[in-house]
Parts: C-alpha cells; structure tokens; sequence
C-alpha cells in the first residue's frame, strides 16, 4: 500500500521556508546578533506592515497601483 507523501511533505518545507526564513525574521535575527535592540527592531517591522497596510487601502480606494502612480510624474 503506497501513500502519497510527496505533496505533504512539500506543503510543510514550504509553510517552514515562508514562516520560519521569511526576510523579516531573517534581518531581525542579524540584527540582534549584532547588538541592536529588539525594541528597534520591532518598531521597524511594525513601521513596515503599517506602511504596507497604507498602499493596499490606497490600492483598493484608487483602483490604482503605486507604480502607475510614480510613472504618471516621470
């Protein structure tokens, strides 16, 4: 009796790679090790989701992209 073991393993290392070494965690760990203050580098990633929050809102108010909007100036 085989069973597929294949694609659960693969959704696991996936949902690690994502979770676990997401770029975030990933600079936020090399910034403690070189002496930064975690409380810093908390208010950096909070700094970054809330920007990321701003440009969907504004993405989903102006049907618009952001890069649509920088081209419009250039």
């Amino acid at each position: 009796m085989q069973q597929p073991v294949l694609p659960a393993s693969l959704a696991y290392v996936l949902l690690f790679f994502n979770v676990v070494l997401a770029p975030s965690s990933l600079m936020t760990a090399f910034l403690t090790q070189r002496g930064t203050l975690q409380t810093l580098c908390t208010i950096i990633m909070q700094l970054s989701l809330l920007l990321e929050n701003l440009r969907q809102v504004l993405k989903g108010l102006f049907k618009i992209s952001i890069t649509e909007i920088l081209l419009c100036y250039t």
